[in-house]
């Protein structure tokens, strides 16, 4: 069984779902979301859906068993953060998703985007903003 999101956009990358802290939690929030779900999930993936361009975007437990989809054993980045299989990345999304809740629940609101390039693409409040604010901090102006 695979937990299967549908997408306009083109933005969600598989590495999104492999980093420190997540980029894109909420698919893996629906893998670690009970005990009962992860012992039957075997993959997670986001179905872009636009006009003349479908496709499908995620990890699997095994390979095949989606077209074009590679198992977590196929992706180099899994290897970088130390995941070797599937048990092993659904415990560091379970650890990644804790402590993202626990930053939250302490109140913890530090402005450090993953990539500020991309974060702050489609952003509209650019006056609002405080990614800026550190840079202005060692500045003697």
């Amino acid at each position: 069984r695979i937990v299967i999101d549908y997408k306009t956009g083109s933005a969600i990358s598989v590495a999104d779902f492999l980093t420190v802290p997540l980029i894109e939690p909420q698919l893996p929030s629906y893998a670690v979301a009970g005990a009962e779900t992860s012992e039957w999930l075997q993959g997670i993936v986001v179905a872009q859906v636009k006009a003349g361009q479908c496709r499908l975007k995620g990890i699997t437990s095994d390979n095949d068993l989606l077209a074009n989809v590679r198992s977590v054993t196929a992706l180099a980045k899994a290897e970088e953060i130390g995941v070797s299989d599937w048990s092993a990345l659904l415990d560091f999304w379970n650890r990644q998703l804790t402590q993202l809740a626990t930053d939250f629940a302490a109140g913890v609101a530090a402005v450090k985007p993953f990539d500020p390039l991309r974060s702050c693409r489609y952003c509209d409040l650019p006056g609002l903003c405080r990614i800026g604010d550190g840079e202005a901090e060692g500045s003697d102006e």
